[in-house]
C-alpha cells in the first residue's frame, strides 16, 4: 500500500481558501491526510457525521484539521472547516494537494499499431497492446498489461486498470441445422466517452454490428464484464464483479451493486439501485431500488 504523499509547507488555510469554506481554529500546518481513527498530529481528517466520541478523540489530538458538519462547531477545540458534505471537501483537498502528479509517456515494452496516436499527455503503461484503428484520447491513462482491441475509441482523461481487455469480440453465436454453434462476426466496436474510469481485470465486448458505448462519467471497479451492444448511460457507478449481459441499456446515475447481473436485453431506468447480488432479468423503471433473485422493487430511490 503507497502512502499518501507528504503536503510541502501546507496549512490549513490554504485548504479552506482552496474549498472556499471558513476556518476556525490555529492556522496549523497540514502534514498528511489520514482517517477519523489514524489522525495524528499535523494530519487532516473528514468525519461524515457528528459524534460525541468522534469529537472527543479528535481533542484529544487537538493538533488535527477536521472537515465536518456543523453540528461539531461547538465542540472541536482543534483547527475546523465546516462542510455541508465533509467527505466530498476532502475529496477536493487530496486531489488539490495531496495526489501525485498525472504520468504520461509510453513504456518500453508496450506494442502499439503504427496508425495509433498516443497523445503527448496520455499514459500507456507495460506490455500494453493496442490495436489498429484505435483511438486514444488526451489525459488517459493505460495501466500495465491493458489490450485495446480495434475500433475502439477512448475519451479524454479516461483511467483503464492493469489486465483490462477492451474490444474483444463478444460472446455470441448461431447454429448450424445440426446444432453445431458457429460463432457470429463482431464487426463494431467500443466507444468510451470523457472521464471514463474502469477497473482492473475488467473486459468490454464490442458491439456485433454497432458500438458498446460507456457514455462521460461512468465509473467501473475491477473485475466487471460488459458484454456486446450494450449502452451504459452517463455518470453510472458500477461495482466490483457485476456481470452485464449483451444489449443492456442502463440509465444515467444508476448504481449497480457488488456482484450483481444483468439479464440480455434488460433495460435499467435513470437513477436505479440494484442491490448488492440482485439478478436482474426484467426492465428496471427509474429511480426504484431492486433487489433479489430475481430482482425486485423493494422501493423507491431517494
Amino acid at each position: 500500500m503507497t502512502c499518501p504523499p507528504q503536503a510541502m509547507d501546507l496549512r490549513a488555510s490554504d485548504i479552506a481558501r482552496y474549498l472556499d469554506l471558513p476556518l476556525q481554529g490555529e492556522d496549523i500546518r497540514v502534514l498528511r491526510p489520514a482517517s477519523e481513527a489514524c489522525a495524528s498530529a499535523g494530519s487532516i481528517v473528514f468525519v461524515k457525521r457528528f459524534s460525541e466520541t468522534a469529537a472527543s478523540h479528535l481533542n484529544g489530538i487537538r493538533d488535527v484539521v477536521v472537515i465536518a458538519t456543523v453540528e461539531f462547531n461547538s465542540v472541536l477545540r482543534t483547527p475546523f472547516i465546516a462542510a455541508a458534505r465533509p467527505r466530498y471537501e476532502f475529496t477536493r483537498a487530496l486531489l488539490r494537494f495531496f495526489c501525485p502528479p498525472s504520468r504520461s509517456g509510453v513504456a518500453s515494452t508496450a506494442e502499439i499499431d503504427q496508425d495509433v496516436l498516443i497523445p503527448s499527455d496520455t499514459f500507456v503503461g507495460h506490455f500494453c497492446r493496442i490495436e489498429s484503428g484505435a483511438v486514444i484520447g488526451r489525459g488517459t491513462i493505460l495501466d500495465d498489461h491493458v489490450v485495446i482491441g480495434r475500433n475502439t475509441r477512448i475519451g479524454e482523461y479516461c483511467h483503464v486498470g492493469a489486465h483490462s481487455v477492451l474490444g474483444h469480440a463478444g460472446f455470441g453465436f448461431e447454429f448450424e441445422p445440426d446444432g453445431m454453434p458457429i460463432r457470429i462476426p463482431h464487426l463494431g466496436g467500443i466507444v468510451l466517452g470523457s472521464h471514463v474510469e474502469l477497473g482492473a481485470h475488467t473486459t468490454v465486448a464490442r458491439g456485433t454490428l454497432d458500438n458498446t458505448v460507456l457514455e462521460d462519467g461512468v465509473k467501473s471497479d475491477d473485475h466487471v464484464h460488459i458484454a456486446h451492444n450494450v449502452r451504459i448511460g452517463r455518470r453510472t457507478i458500477i461495482t466490483a464483479a457485476v456481470e452485464i449481459s449483451g444489449s443492456v441499456t442502463v440509465g444515467s446515475g444508476v448504481w449497480l451493486g457488488p456482484n450483481s447481473s444483468i439479464n440480455n436485453g434488460v433495460r435499467i431506468g435513470e437513477r436505479a439501485l440494484v442491490s448488492i447480488g440482485a439478478v436482474v432479468t426484467r426492465d428496471v423503471e427509474a429511480a426504484v431500488v431492486v433487489a433479489g433473485n430475481p430482482a425486485r422493487v423493494v422501493g423507491p430511490r431517494t
